[in-house]
């Protein structure tokens, strides 16, 4: 399977025996957890707006090749347009910040949904990709450690709203 994860079909999930679908359902559901409660609590902290991430752009300039080795996946439309598939979201994150003029310490927070078909497989990489990012515009003067050290703080505090989230919802206990 190229997405390196097994995925019930809906015959195996009515035919199979309970404790695999319940299993599924509460990964799932886990999953769905953790996404939107690290989501919202990182937004609230760090004052990101959500926004939907394209899955393809007409301007080339705005997709990443990352290592430099990704080739881009054109795709043509109706018309004779064409658009290519993103790889990451880097250069467009910032132009996004640029663009709307973000004011400092705001930002977005996005899922990216691409396919690298250059990407090497293996168990934490596949051809399919479902990745969370997020980006902050800040000001010169805020390049600091100190800065830095509040931000990371942020993150942290974000985890720990997570993993008590975690237990009351799952009683899940993972202790960061």
């Amino acid at each position: 399977n190229f997405m390196n994860f097994h995925i019930f079909t809906p015959r195996q999930m009515i035919f199979s025996d309970q404790k695999k679908m319940d299993t599924y359902l509460d990964t799932q559901k886990t999953i769905g957890t953790i996404s939107e409660e690290f989501s919202r609590t990182l937004g609230e902290n760090l004052n990101l707006t959500k926004v939907t991430a394209p899955i393809y752009l007409e301007d080339v300039s705005l997709s990443d090749t990352l290592d430099g080795k990704q080739r881009l996946i054109e795709i043509d439309f109706k018309g004779g347009k064409k658009g290519y598939i993103l790889h990451s979201l880097a250069k467009w994150k910032r132009y996004i910040l640029y663009k709307y003029n973000f004011s400092a310490q705001t930002g977005i927070l996005t899922d990216m949904m691409a396919i690298r078909r250059d990407e090497d497989i293996d168990k934490l990489h596949s051809y399919f990709v479902d990745q969370w990012d997020w980006e902050m515009a800040i000001r010169k003067e805020d390049r600091t450690i100190d800065f830095l050290k509040k931000t990371v703080n942020k993150i942290y505090d974000a985890f720990l709203t997570v993993d008590k989230k975690l237990y009351e919802k799952h009683k899940i206990n993972r202790k960061l």
